[in-house]
């Protein structure tokens, strides 16, 4: 067995997030929960799932806000006619579950920021903004939606995994 301790070398990245903070939550439940079919009609996931990040850059100081917003709209899984299962819903029922959701939830977060501009160029934050953004307020989001499901009566859900780029390490400094 190999054991051992590392201390990496961290070095602070020039653009720092502020405050980070819900700015939006929307919650519509179209039935109660003690109404809502049972989770194995929904599966948990959401049937229409939609992200956008919004920034703006501050033109008379070294600050911007980012915002990223996530809607989600989930729908109940349609049982199959051959469901073995006593109790299996008959044609109509299928029919309404398919029209049927339980809830539709949007949520904001926005995050404040401010950056070195003798460190980095304005040019590399606005790239920053357009795309590490989102990752950087991703899971403050996932939380945000996690609670509000947990919390509703209908189930926590968790969203969806989406691929990371992956950093190389680099033996040079940020500008």
């Amino acid at each position: 067995m190999t054991e051992g301790t590392t201390k990496p070398k961290l070095v602070l990245f020039p653009l720092q997030i502020g405050d980070i903070e819900p700015i939006r939550i929307d919650f519509e439940a179209f039935v109660p929960p003690s109404m809502a079919r049972s989770p194995r009609y929904f599966g948990g996931k959401p049937s229409g799932f939609d992200s956008r990040t919004k920034y703006k850059l501050d033109d008379d100081s070294d600050t911007g806000a980012v915002i990223l917003t996530v809607k989600a709209q989930f729908k109940p899984e349609v049982p199959s006619a051959d469901d073995e299962e006593a109790g299996a819903p008959d044609v109509r029922e299928r029919d309404e579950a398919k029209q049927e959701a339980p809830y539709r939830l949007e949520v904001s977060i926005g995050g404040s920021f401010s950056f070195e501009p003798d460190r980095v160029a304005r040019e590399q934050v606005e790239s920053w903004c357009k795309g590490a953004s989102f990752f950087i307020l991703s899971p403050y989001v996932r939380q945000l939606v996690w609670d509000i499901t947990a919390k509703s009566g209908f189930g926590p859900v968790v969203m969806p995994l989406v691929h990371v780029p992956v950093l190389k390490e680099s033996d040079s400094e940020p500008h």
